[in-house]
């Protein structure tokens, strides 16, 4: 059993896809599901859930920053949003930006918009994300 069906079957949440255009033979949001699966919470609330997959698009796009404006733009980011509450949030952005480098590096589109659905009576979530190419 995969990571991705693993955290499903503890959650009793399935996560899907919502089919967009293709890039480079998935869906972006297939892709940001593989991504942020080993940190989605098991038995997390929906809450957990779009906060992780909020903190894991914000590391996807870093990742794809100058090395040189990333410190600052986590800080200043964490620093200004509700992110702020986390004590270790700069910790695992830093954890997920690495992990977009070392494993999801030959993806080079930039997150510009999502939509999570969740659907209580089927224990399903959708998501939909609009990735652009990275200038």
């Amino acid at each position: 059993m995969d990571l991705l069906s693993q955290i499903e079957a503890a959650q009793g949440k399935k996560i899907k896809p919502i089919n967009g255009k293709k890039r480079y033979g998935k869906t972006c949001a297939k892709i940001i599901i593989d991504f942020a699966a080993p940190f989605m919470p098991v038995n997390g609330t929906n809450s957990d859930i779009e906060t992780i997959y909020t903190v894991s698009m914000i590391a996807w796009n870093i990742a794809l920053m100058p090395v040189a404006e990333q410190e600052n733009f986590i800080e200043r980011t964490v620093d200004e949003t509700e992110m702020g509450k986390h004590p270790k949030m700069i910790e695992h952005i830093y954890v997920m930006v690495e992990r977009k480098k070392q494993l999801f590096a030959k993806y080079d589109f930039q997150v510009a918009d999502y939509q999570l659905q969740f659907l209580d009576s089927t224990q399903e979530i959708y998501l939909e994300v609009i990735g652009i190419p990275k200038n």
